[in-house]
């Protein structure tokens, strides 16, 4: 019902779009300032940088620590399934684990992730006082 008037608007829009256009081309265009390219370069040089240098945030610290912190523990839960599937009998996975000391990797595990954290906050502080300073 509304297609006779869509189309009345749309010839309508094509006739204004038509002049306009042909003003443009039949405006006379003005010269443009002898002061104006020197101003444009001059400017030009005076810019330092456009993209900003490359940097990390302390959110991708925080991801990559929690990536790493997730495939470790993906990594330990697997080896204790491995570990439950092999054994003989329903509580040989017990003699496994003492075997192997859980308590110790589990420590040791914990430590290099704290020293993993440790590491990246001080790489963070560092590169924040380099940029500040």
């Amino acid at each position: 019902m509304n297609e006779p008037i869509q189309a009345r608007n749309d010839q309508i829009e094509r006739a204004a779009y038509a002049q306009v256009d042909a003003a443009l081309r039949t405006a006379p265009l003005a010269a443009t300032p002898r002061s104006l390219y020197p101003a444009v370069m001059g400017r030009l040089r005076q810019l330092r940088q456009v993209a900003p240098p490359f940097q990390l945030s302390w959110l991708d610290y925080a991801l990559l620590t929690f990536v790493a912190v997730g495939v470790a523990l993906g990594c330990w839960f697997y080896y204790a399934y491995l570990l439950s599937v092999s054994a003989e009998a329903s509580f040989d996975w017990i003699r496994y684990a003492n075997r192997l000391n859980t308590t110790a990797i589990f420590a040791t595990s914990f430590g290099l992730a704290l020293i993993g954290l440790v590491v990246v906050f001080t790489l963070t502080l560092t590169h924040r006082q380099r940029r500040l300073a």
